[in-house]
């Protein structure tokens, strides 16, 4: 983390280091994360100067990428934000007894017919902000991670809006 700083010119509070390392621990997978809050930081820095206090606005390591989809998902008009819960359910495998999965999905079947245009406009969307990967013929969430805090929010599918989306205004507890 200090030497690709150095590398582009920044500077880190000296805390930075120390509360990262804390929020990482020893979880497994945490390294694409690590990178959104990382860059989340970045995009909050003063100057040349990543802080602590722009690192928890980020929402640190856990919660960096829950709050930039929502950031995402409230600037989408009613029709975009349908979109979004749409896609994210074809693009999760709801396991039983497991944990639930992403899945790859053709990109021919989500920007074909009805309604194509927006919703290449909602994927290139969430795309730039990272939350999904778009391949020539395939889209998928970029992280489980986004699966299992945001999308459930953070609870078992066994209750919440699953099949309803009754969670107007959020992405939280989508799948819940």
């Amino acid at each position: 983390m200090i030497g690709p700083a150095t590398e582009a010119g920044l500077l880190l509070e000296p805390s930075l280091v120390e509360t990262v390392l804390a929020d990482l621990g020893d979880e497994p997978g945490s390294l694409p994360l690590l990178s959104h809050a990382l860059f989340a930081t970045w995009q909050r820095r003063r100057g040349r100067v990543l802080a602590v206090a722009g690192y928890q606005q980020a929402g640190g390591v856990l919660g960096a990428l829950g709050q930039r989809a929502e950031e995402v998902y409230a600037r989408l008009d009613e029709l975009g934000q349908s979109l979004v819960r749409q896609m994210f359910l074809r693009l999760v495998t709801l396991g039983e007894g497991v944990e639930d999965t992403r899945r790859r999905v053709r990109r021919a079947e989500r920007v074909a017919g009805r309604g194509a245009q927006a919703i290449q406009v909602v994927l290139e969307r969430l795309a730039e902000a990272r939350l999904v990967t778009l391949a020539d013929d395939s889209v998928e969430v970029a992280h489980e991670a986004l699966i299992g805090s945001v999308l459930t929010g953070g609870k078992s599918r066994r209750v919440g809006c699953f099949g309803q989306m009754s969670c107007p205004g959020s992405l939280s507890g989508l799948l819940a």
